[in-house]
């Protein structure tokens, strides 16, 4: 594979991994409070 095929490819996979995370992101944003909380009270 040439270099152009392949950056094509690590692009597109950034972006399914982008919208991967995001969704997760979503999902976890109360689990993630929590977590900063956590972190404040360890501090």
């Amino acid at each position: 594979m040439n270099d152009e095929g392949k950056n094509k490819e690590l692009e597109k996979n950034a972006k399914a991994l982008s919208l991967d995370l995001a969704d997760k992101l979503e999902k976890d944003e109360i689990g993630l409070e929590e977590i900063a909380r956590q972190i404040d009270k360890g501090h």
